[in-house]
Protein backbone atom coordinates (compact mmCIF):
# COMPACT_ATOMS: atom_id res chain seq x y z
CA UNK A 1 0.00 0.00 0.00
CA UNK A 2 2.75 2.25 0.01
CA UNK A 3 3.23 3.11 -3.39
CA UNK A 4 -0.59 4.19 -3.64
CA UNK A 5 -0.53 6.10 -0.81
CA UNK A 6 3.01 8.05 -1.94
CA UNK A 7 0.72 8.51 -5.36
CA UNK A 8 -1.67 10.09 -3.55
CA UNK A 9 0.48 12.12 -1.56
CA UNK A 10 2.40 13.36 -4.77
CA UNK A 11 -0.99 14.41 -6.71
CA UNK A 12 -2.43 16.48 -3.54
CA UNK A 13 0.78 18.02 -3.36
CA UNK A 14 0.84 19.29 -7.13
CA UNK A 15 -3.15 20.03 -6.81
CA UNK A 16 -2.17 22.27 -3.74
CA UNK A 17 0.69 23.66 -5.39
CA UNK A 18 -0.76 24.20 -9.19
CA UNK A 19 -4.07 25.84 -7.40
CA UNK A 20 -2.26 28.15 -5.58
CA UNK A 21 -0.44 29.06 -8.78
CA UNK A 22 -3.54 29.27 -10.70
CA UNK A 23 -5.40 32.03 -8.40
CA UNK A 24 -1.87 34.23 -8.84
CA UNK A 25 -2.31 33.42 -12.69
CA UNK A 26 -5.26 34.30 -12.59
CA UNK A 27 -5.19 37.40 -11.77
CA UNK A 28 -2.27 38.30 -14.24
CA UNK A 29 -4.77 36.71 -17.10
CA UNK A 30 -7.43 39.13 -15.82
CA UNK A 31 -5.64 41.95 -15.48
CA UNK A 32 -3.51 41.78 -19.14
CA UNK A 33 -6.24 43.06 -21.19
CA UNK A 34 -6.71 45.90 -18.87
CA UNK A 35 -2.45 46.21 -18.91
CA UNK A 36 -2.61 46.26 -22.76
CA UNK A 37 -4.84 48.78 -23.64
CA UNK A 38 -2.94 51.38 -21.23
CA UNK A 39 0.39 50.67 -22.15
CA UNK A 40 2.04 51.44 -25.50
CA UNK A 41 4.02 48.64 -27.51
CA UNK A 42 7.25 50.40 -27.01
CA UNK A 43 6.56 51.06 -22.87
CA UNK A 44 6.15 47.06 -22.96
CA UNK A 45 8.93 46.43 -25.09
CA UNK A 46 11.51 49.14 -22.16
CA UNK A 47 10.12 46.57 -19.27
CA UNK A 48 11.04 43.80 -21.36
CA UNK A 49 14.52 44.60 -21.61
CA UNK A 50 14.58 45.39 -17.94
CA UNK A 51 13.25 42.17 -16.73
CA UNK A 52 15.13 40.22 -19.27
CA UNK A 53 18.09 41.26 -17.80
CA UNK A 54 16.77 40.80 -14.57
CA UNK A 55 16.40 37.43 -15.17
CA UNK A 56 19.93 37.12 -16.67
CA UNK A 57 21.72 38.50 -13.65
CA UNK A 58 19.22 36.50 -11.20
CA UNK A 59 21.32 33.34 -12.81
CA UNK A 60 24.55 34.49 -10.97
CA UNK A 61 22.83 36.29 -8.45
CA UNK A 62 23.78 33.21 -5.71
CA UNK A 63 26.25 31.11 -8.13
CA UNK A 64 23.54 28.64 -8.43
CA UNK A 65 24.40 27.30 -4.74
CA UNK A 66 20.47 27.52 -4.06
CA UNK A 67 19.88 24.68 -6.39
CA UNK A 68 21.74 22.65 -4.20
CA UNK A 69 19.46 23.03 -1.45
CA UNK A 70 16.97 20.60 -2.16
CA UNK A 71 19.85 17.81 -2.82
CA UNK A 72 21.93 18.72 0.32
CA UNK A 73 22.23 15.62 2.75
CA UNK A 74 20.99 16.90 6.21
CA UNK A 75 18.89 19.97 7.33
CA UNK A 76 21.88 21.84 8.55
CA UNK A 77 23.42 21.92 5.33
CA UNK A 78 20.33 23.12 3.70
CA UNK A 79 20.82 25.55 6.18
CA UNK A 80 24.28 26.76 5.82
CA UNK A 81 23.19 27.54 1.99
CA UNK A 82 20.77 29.33 2.57
CA UNK A 83 22.71 31.99 4.84
CA UNK A 84 25.27 31.57 1.56
CA UNK A 85 22.86 32.06 -1.12
CA UNK A 86 21.68 35.19 1.16
CA UNK A 87 25.20 36.65 1.98
CA UNK A 88 26.10 36.23 -2.02
CA UNK A 89 22.98 38.03 -2.94
CA UNK A 90 23.47 41.20 -0.96
CA UNK A 91 27.24 41.72 -2.37
CA UNK A 92 25.88 41.05 -6.50
CA UNK A 93 23.30 43.25 -5.45
CA UNK A 94 25.67 45.75 -4.16
CA UNK A 95 27.89 45.65 -6.97
CA UNK A 96 25.13 45.82 -9.25
CA UNK A 97 23.90 48.56 -7.79
CA UNK A 98 27.60 50.83 -8.52
CA UNK A 99 27.31 49.18 -12.04
CA UNK A 100 23.76 50.76 -12.56
CA UNK A 101 25.13 54.27 -11.83
CA UNK A 102 28.25 54.18 -13.49
CA UNK A 103 26.58 52.67 -16.98
CA UNK A 104 22.99 52.43 -16.70
CA UNK A 105 22.61 55.23 -19.17
CA UNK A 106 24.93 53.51 -21.53
CA UNK A 107 23.18 50.77 -21.07
CA UNK A 108 19.76 51.88 -22.31
CA UNK A 109 21.47 53.47 -25.02
CA UNK A 110 22.61 50.17 -26.29
CA UNK A 111 19.41 48.23 -26.39
CA UNK A 112 18.08 51.53 -27.63
CA UNK A 113 15.48 52.16 -24.83
CA UNK A 114 16.46 55.63 -23.52
CA UNK A 115 12.65 55.79 -21.77
CA UNK A 116 14.19 52.99 -19.24
CA UNK A 117 17.30 55.22 -17.97
CA UNK A 118 14.99 57.20 -14.95
CA UNK A 119 14.42 54.03 -13.44
CA UNK A 120 17.03 51.44 -14.19
CA UNK A 121 18.50 52.11 -10.39
CA UNK A 122 15.34 49.96 -9.41
CA UNK A 123 16.84 46.83 -10.83
CA UNK A 124 19.41 46.23 -8.17
CA UNK A 125 16.40 46.15 -5.60
CA UNK A 126 14.63 43.58 -7.91
CA UNK A 127 17.57 41.15 -8.22
CA UNK A 128 17.64 41.20 -4.02
CA UNK A 129 14.16 40.45 -4.13
CA UNK A 130 14.49 37.63 -6.58
CA UNK A 131 17.89 36.63 -5.35
CA UNK A 132 16.16 36.25 -1.59
CA UNK A 133 13.02 34.51 -2.65
CA UNK A 134 15.45 31.79 -4.39
CA UNK A 135 16.96 30.37 -1.88
CA UNK A 136 13.93 30.45 0.43
CA UNK A 137 12.00 28.70 -2.47
CA UNK A 138 14.54 25.75 -3.29
CA UNK A 139 14.35 25.59 0.91
CA UNK A 140 10.41 25.28 1.16
CA UNK A 141 10.90 23.05 -1.64
CA UNK A 142 13.28 20.83 0.35
CA UNK A 143 10.86 20.77 3.05
CA UNK A 144 7.59 19.97 0.78
CA UNK A 145 6.15 23.57 2.45
CA UNK A 146 3.95 23.11 -0.96
CA UNK A 147 1.35 25.58 1.11
CA UNK A 148 3.60 28.80 1.46
CA UNK A 149 4.59 28.25 -2.26
CA UNK A 150 0.95 28.69 -3.16
CA UNK A 151 0.48 31.26 -1.02
CA UNK A 152 3.41 33.16 -2.26
CA UNK A 153 2.48 32.48 -5.91
CA UNK A 154 -1.06 34.14 -5.12
CA UNK A 155 0.92 37.26 -3.25
CA UNK A 156 3.11 37.55 -6.61
CA UNK A 157 0.45 37.61 -8.92
CA UNK A 158 -2.13 39.78 -7.31
CA UNK A 159 0.64 42.30 -6.30
CA UNK A 160 2.60 42.54 -9.59
CA UNK A 161 -0.74 42.82 -12.08
CA UNK A 162 -2.57 44.84 -9.63
CA UNK A 163 -0.15 47.30 -9.42
CA UNK A 164 0.96 47.50 -13.28
CA UNK A 165 -3.05 47.95 -13.81
CA UNK A 166 -3.39 50.74 -11.45
CA UNK A 167 -0.28 52.47 -12.89
CA UNK A 168 -1.22 51.88 -16.17
CA UNK A 169 -4.96 53.12 -15.82
CA UNK A 170 -3.44 56.49 -13.87
CA UNK A 171 -0.86 57.02 -17.21
CA UNK A 172 2.61 55.52 -15.53
CA UNK A 173 4.31 54.47 -18.49
CA UNK A 174 7.14 51.86 -18.12
CA UNK A 175 7.87 52.57 -14.75
CA UNK A 176 4.72 51.31 -13.71
CA UNK A 177 5.15 48.10 -15.22
CA UNK A 178 8.62 47.76 -13.44
CA UNK A 179 6.94 48.90 -9.61
CA UNK A 180 4.37 46.25 -10.31
CA UNK A 181 7.05 43.72 -10.74
CA UNK A 182 9.47 44.71 -8.16
CA UNK A 183 6.50 44.85 -5.73
CA UNK A 184 5.62 41.39 -6.04
CA UNK A 185 8.77 39.88 -6.01
CA UNK A 186 9.43 41.88 -2.88
CA UNK A 187 6.34 40.76 -1.24
CA UNK A 188 5.93 36.97 -2.52
CA UNK A 189 10.09 36.97 -0.33
CA UNK A 190 8.57 38.14 2.37
CA UNK A 191 5.58 35.62 2.21
CA UNK A 192 7.62 32.91 1.58
CA UNK A 193 10.41 34.02 4.14
CA UNK A 194 7.83 34.26 6.99
CA UNK A 195 7.04 30.59 7.26
CA UNK A 196 7.90 29.37 10.39
CA UNK A 197 9.98 26.64 9.03
CA UNK A 198 12.67 28.89 8.36
CA UNK A 199 12.96 29.53 12.17
CA UNK A 200 15.67 27.46 12.69
CA UNK A 201 18.11 28.66 9.69
CA UNK A 202 17.46 32.04 10.96
CA UNK A 203 18.40 31.41 14.42
CA UNK A 204 21.94 31.90 14.39
CA UNK A 205 25.01 32.94 11.97
CA UNK A 206 26.88 29.75 11.23
CA UNK A 207 29.67 30.82 9.34
CA UNK A 208 31.71 28.00 9.68
CA UNK A 209 29.06 26.07 8.05
CA UNK A 210 28.54 28.80 5.63
CA UNK A 211 32.73 28.11 4.45
CA UNK A 212 31.90 24.38 4.34
CA UNK A 213 28.77 24.60 2.32
CA UNK A 214 30.66 26.35 -0.38
CA UNK A 215 33.53 23.85 -1.04
CA UNK A 216 31.19 20.66 -0.07
CA UNK A 217 28.62 22.27 -3.69
CA UNK A 218 31.20 23.99 -5.16
CA UNK A 219 30.52 21.89 -8.37
CA UNK A 220 27.04 24.29 -8.70
CA UNK A 221 28.82 27.05 -9.23
CA UNK A 222 31.13 25.72 -11.48
CA UNK A 223 29.02 23.71 -13.89
CA UNK A 224 25.20 24.80 -12.97
CA UNK A 225 25.93 28.77 -12.72
CA UNK A 226 27.49 28.51 -16.43
CA UNK A 227 24.84 26.65 -17.74
CA UNK A 228 22.25 28.59 -16.37
CA UNK A 229 23.06 31.89 -17.40
CA UNK A 230 23.69 30.38 -21.00
CA UNK A 231 20.24 28.73 -20.85
CA UNK A 232 18.67 31.49 -19.76
CA UNK A 233 20.26 33.53 -22.56
CA UNK A 234 19.27 31.37 -25.24
CA UNK A 235 15.76 31.95 -24.12
CA UNK A 236 15.77 35.46 -22.97
CA UNK A 237 18.32 37.23 -25.53
CA UNK A 238 15.66 37.73 -28.42
CA UNK A 239 14.01 40.38 -26.02
CA UNK A 240 17.18 42.43 -26.35
CA UNK A 241 18.01 41.49 -29.65
CA UNK A 242 15.04 42.67 -31.27
CA UNK A 243 14.83 46.28 -29.70
CA UNK A 244 18.15 46.84 -31.33
CA UNK A 245 16.86 45.41 -34.77
CA UNK A 246 13.56 46.41 -35.07
CA UNK A 247 13.28 49.02 -32.21
CA UNK A 248 11.20 48.90 -28.73
CA UNK A 249 7.55 49.02 -30.30
CA UNK A 250 8.33 45.52 -32.11
CA UNK A 251 9.65 44.49 -28.92
CA UNK A 252 6.23 44.93 -27.09
CA UNK A 253 4.48 42.92 -29.77
CA UNK A 254 7.22 39.92 -29.09
CA UNK A 255 7.18 40.44 -25.49
CA UNK A 256 3.56 40.24 -25.15
CA UNK A 257 3.06 37.22 -27.74
CA UNK A 258 5.80 35.14 -25.53
CA UNK A 259 4.48 36.21 -22.36
CA UNK A 260 0.87 35.30 -23.13
CA UNK A 261 2.35 31.66 -24.90
CA UNK A 262 3.98 31.03 -21.76
CA UNK A 263 1.39 31.78 -19.14
CA UNK A 264 0.06 27.88 -19.29
CA UNK A 265 3.59 27.27 -18.49
CA UNK A 266 3.83 29.47 -15.64
CA UNK A 267 0.02 28.27 -14.68
CA UNK A 268 0.74 24.48 -14.13
CA UNK A 269 4.56 24.22 -15.00
CA UNK A 270 6.12 26.18 -12.37
CA UNK A 271 3.64 24.78 -10.02
CA UNK A 272 4.20 21.28 -10.75
CA UNK A 273 8.33 22.13 -11.51
CA UNK A 274 9.14 22.37 -7.77
CA UNK A 275 6.58 19.58 -6.62
CA UNK A 276 8.66 16.87 -9.00
CA UNK A 277 12.19 18.12 -8.03
CA UNK A 278 11.24 17.45 -4.32
CA UNK A 279 10.05 14.21 -4.55
CA UNK A 280 12.26 12.96 -7.32
CA UNK A 281 15.41 14.15 -5.20
CA UNK A 282 13.96 12.09 -2.30
CA UNK A 283 13.01 9.02 -4.18
CA UNK A 284 16.59 9.40 -6.07
CA UNK A 285 18.41 9.48 -2.35
CA UNK A 286 16.01 6.28 -1.25
CA UNK A 287 17.17 4.35 -4.17
CA UNK A 288 13.97 4.30 -6.12
CA UNK A 289 13.16 4.44 -10.19
CA UNK A 290 12.11 7.52 -11.53
CA UNK A 291 10.68 6.59 -14.94
CA UNK A 292 6.95 6.03 -13.81
CA UNK A 293 6.65 9.70 -11.95
CA UNK A 294 8.22 11.26 -14.77
CA UNK A 295 6.53 9.73 -17.86
CA UNK A 296 3.70 10.14 -16.10
CA UNK A 297 4.22 13.35 -15.46
CA UNK A 298 4.88 13.99 -19.08
CA UNK A 299 1.98 12.97 -20.30
CA UNK A 300 -0.25 14.23 -18.61
CA UNK A 301 1.20 17.80 -18.97
CA UNK A 302 0.68 16.65 -23.11
CA UNK A 303 -2.88 16.26 -22.66
CA UNK A 304 -3.05 19.92 -20.60
CA UNK A 305 -0.82 21.91 -22.85
CA UNK A 306 -1.51 20.54 -26.33
CA UNK A 307 -5.40 21.87 -26.59
CA UNK A 308 -3.79 25.31 -25.47
CA UNK A 309 -1.24 26.16 -28.15
CA UNK A 310 -3.25 23.96 -30.84
CA UNK A 311 -6.06 27.11 -30.63
CA UNK A 312 -2.79 29.81 -30.44
CA UNK A 313 -1.53 27.67 -33.46
CA UNK A 314 -4.88 28.11 -35.29
CA UNK A 315 -5.92 31.56 -34.68
CA UNK A 316 -3.90 33.95 -32.09
CA UNK A 317 -3.65 36.15 -35.40
CA UNK A 318 -7.72 36.88 -34.81
CA UNK A 319 -7.37 36.46 -31.04
CA UNK A 320 -5.10 38.58 -29.91
CA UNK A 321 -6.62 41.85 -31.10
CA UNK A 322 -10.29 40.25 -29.29
CA UNK A 323 -8.64 40.09 -26.19
CA UNK A 324 -5.98 42.52 -25.75
CA UNK A 325 -7.01 45.27 -27.97
CA UNK A 326 -6.73 46.37 -31.87
CA UNK A 327 -2.66 47.65 -31.58
CA UNK A 328 -1.92 44.11 -30.67
CA UNK A 329 -2.67 41.99 -33.91
CA UNK A 330 1.68 41.65 -35.16
CA UNK A 331 1.88 39.92 -31.39
CA UNK A 332 -1.08 37.67 -32.39
CA UNK A 333 0.47 36.69 -35.54
CA UNK A 334 3.72 36.40 -33.86
CA UNK A 335 2.42 34.23 -31.06
CA UNK A 336 0.93 31.53 -34.11
CA UNK A 337 4.97 31.23 -34.93
CA UNK A 338 5.90 30.61 -31.76
CA UNK A 339 3.44 27.79 -30.80
CA UNK A 340 5.11 24.40 -31.42
CA UNK A 341 8.16 25.68 -29.50
CA UNK A 342 6.84 26.80 -27.14
CA UNK A 343 4.67 23.29 -26.35
CA UNK A 344 7.97 21.85 -26.16
CA UNK A 345 9.04 24.06 -23.90
CA UNK A 346 6.68 24.18 -21.41
CA UNK A 347 6.67 20.36 -21.29
CA UNK A 348 10.38 20.08 -20.79
CA UNK A 349 10.30 23.00 -17.82
CA UNK A 350 8.76 20.43 -14.96
CA UNK A 351 10.93 17.92 -15.90
CA UNK A 352 14.80 19.80 -16.21
CA UNK A 353 15.47 18.67 -12.44
CA UNK A 354 16.11 15.17 -13.43
CA UNK A 355 19.83 16.43 -14.37
CA UNK A 356 19.74 18.28 -11.36
CA UNK A 357 18.64 14.63 -9.68
CA UNK A 358 20.99 12.77 -11.37
CA UNK A 359 24.04 14.85 -10.46
CA UNK A 360 24.65 15.83 -14.31
CA UNK A 361 25.99 18.74 -14.39
CA UNK A 362 28.86 18.70 -16.99
CA UNK A 363 26.21 17.31 -19.11
CA UNK A 364 23.72 20.42 -18.58
CA UNK A 365 26.67 22.96 -19.46
CA UNK A 366 27.74 21.29 -22.80
CA UNK A 367 24.16 20.96 -23.82
CA UNK A 368 23.66 24.86 -22.88
CA UNK A 369 26.35 25.59 -25.23
CA UNK A 370 25.10 24.19 -28.42
CA UNK A 371 21.30 25.67 -27.31
CA UNK A 372 22.82 29.36 -27.15
CA UNK A 373 24.72 29.21 -30.36
CA UNK A 374 21.41 27.50 -31.73
CA UNK A 375 19.08 30.69 -30.84
CA UNK A 376 22.20 33.40 -31.72
CA UNK A 377 22.37 32.11 -35.22
CA UNK A 378 18.53 31.94 -35.57
CA UNK A 379 18.65 35.91 -35.21
CA UNK A 380 21.67 36.51 -36.92
CA UNK A 381 19.73 34.82 -39.84
CA UNK A 382 16.72 36.04 -39.53
CA UNK A 383 17.45 39.61 -38.92
CA UNK A 384 19.55 39.95 -41.91
CA UNK A 385 15.70 39.91 -43.99
CA UNK A 386 14.72 42.97 -42.40
CA UNK A 387 11.75 41.52 -40.72
CA UNK A 388 10.28 40.50 -37.25
CA UNK A 389 8.20 37.80 -38.35
CA UNK A 390 10.79 36.17 -40.61
CA UNK A 391 13.07 36.56 -37.77
CA UNK A 392 10.64 35.10 -35.01
CA UNK A 393 10.16 32.15 -37.53
CA UNK A 394 13.90 31.08 -37.04
CA UNK A 395 14.11 31.59 -33.72
CA UNK A 396 10.42 29.40 -33.21
CA UNK A 397 12.68 26.60 -35.38
CA UNK A 398 15.57 26.75 -33.57
CA UNK A 399 14.07 26.67 -29.95
CA UNK A 400 11.82 23.87 -31.36
CA UNK A 401 14.69 21.55 -32.04
CA UNK A 402 16.38 22.20 -28.34
CA UNK A 403 13.59 21.80 -26.39
CA UNK A 404 12.31 18.37 -28.40
CA UNK A 405 15.93 17.57 -27.95
CA UNK A 406 15.81 18.73 -24.03
CA UNK A 407 12.38 16.75 -23.41
CA UNK A 408 14.36 13.53 -24.80
CA UNK A 409 17.35 14.09 -22.64
CA UNK A 410 15.24 14.57 -19.54
CA UNK A 411 13.34 11.13 -19.85
CA UNK A 412 16.54 9.55 -20.96
CA UNK A 413 17.68 10.61 -17.40
CA UNK A 414 14.79 9.16 -15.56
CA UNK A 415 15.41 5.74 -17.51
CA UNK A 416 12.29 6.56 -19.49
CA UNK A 417 11.31 3.79 -21.87
CA UNK A 418 10.93 6.94 -25.17
CA UNK A 419 8.70 4.39 -27.40
CA UNK A 420 5.79 3.87 -25.28
CA UNK A 421 5.74 7.62 -23.93
CA UNK A 422 6.22 8.93 -28.10
CA UNK A 423 3.55 6.56 -29.35
CA UNK A 424 0.98 7.91 -26.35
CA UNK A 425 2.39 11.82 -27.04
CA UNK A 426 1.66 10.93 -30.60
CA UNK A 427 -1.90 9.96 -29.70
CA UNK A 428 -3.05 12.71 -27.87
CA UNK A 429 -1.84 14.76 -30.26
CA UNK A 430 -3.96 13.46 -33.00
CA UNK A 431 -6.94 14.23 -30.60
CA UNK A 432 -6.39 17.74 -30.89
CA UNK A 433 -6.12 17.70 -34.71
CA UNK A 434 -10.04 18.21 -35.19
CA UNK A 435 -9.61 20.94 -33.06
CA UNK A 436 -7.11 23.14 -34.93
CA UNK A 437 -8.94 22.29 -38.13
CA UNK A 438 -11.89 23.88 -36.71
CA UNK A 439 -10.35 26.59 -35.00
CA UNK A 440 -8.44 27.15 -38.58
CA UNK A 441 -12.22 27.75 -40.48
CA UNK A 442 -13.62 29.34 -38.00
CA UNK A 443 -11.37 32.27 -38.39
CA UNK A 444 -11.66 32.45 -41.96
CA UNK A 445 -15.61 32.74 -42.47
CA UNK A 446 -16.48 33.17 -38.34
CA UNK A 447 -14.65 36.56 -37.50
CA UNK A 448 -13.34 36.96 -34.02
CA UNK A 449 -15.73 36.35 -31.91
CA UNK A 450 -17.05 32.97 -33.88
CA UNK A 451 -13.28 31.57 -33.87
CA UNK A 452 -13.58 31.87 -30.10
CA UNK A 453 -16.49 29.87 -29.45
CA UNK A 454 -15.33 27.58 -31.99
CA UNK A 455 -12.21 27.44 -29.77
CA UNK A 456 -14.00 26.83 -26.54
CA UNK A 457 -16.40 24.27 -27.41
CA UNK A 458 -13.34 22.30 -29.24
CA UNK A 459 -11.04 22.57 -26.53
CA UNK A 460 -13.75 21.00 -24.30
CA UNK A 461 -14.46 18.54 -26.56
CA UNK A 462 -10.93 17.46 -26.90
CA UNK A 463 -10.49 17.55 -23.26
CA UNK A 464 -13.29 15.10 -22.72
CA UNK A 465 -11.57 12.72 -25.50
CA UNK A 466 -8.03 13.12 -23.48
CA UNK A 467 -9.44 12.42 -19.89
CA UNK A 468 -11.10 9.05 -21.32
CA UNK A 469 -7.84 8.05 -22.85
CA UNK A 470 -5.79 9.17 -19.97
CA UNK A 471 -7.66 7.02 -18.00
CA UNK A 472 -8.19 4.03 -19.96
CA UNK A 473 -4.05 4.08 -19.86
CA UNK A 474 -4.30 4.37 -15.82
CA UNK A 475 -2.70 7.58 -16.10
CA UNK A 476 -5.18 9.90 -14.70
Amino acid sequence: MAAPDRRAGFLRSLASLAGGAAAGQLVAVLASPIITRHYLPADIGAFSVFSTTALLLNATNSLRYEMAIPVAEDEAGAGHLVWLCLLLVAGFSTLLGGAVWRWGGAFCTLFKVPALAPFLGLLPLTLAAAGVYEAVHFYAIRRKDFASLAQSGVVQGVAQSGLQAALGFCGGGAIGLVAGDLAGRVLSALRLGWSGRLTGVFGHFPWRGIRQAARTYARFPKYMAGASILNLTAIQIPFLLVPVYFGAAAAGHYFLAYRTLFMPASFIGAAIQPVFLGEAAERARGGHSLDQLTSRLFLLLAAAYLPVYTVCLAGAGLLFPLVFGARWGEAGGLAQVLAPMTLMWSLARPICGMLLVRDRLKENLAFTVFELAAVAAAIVLGQRSGSIHLTVVCISGAGLLVSTTSVIRFLHAAEVDLVPVAARFGILAALNLPLGLLVWAAARVAGAAGTLLAAVAGMAAVALGSCRYLRRERLL
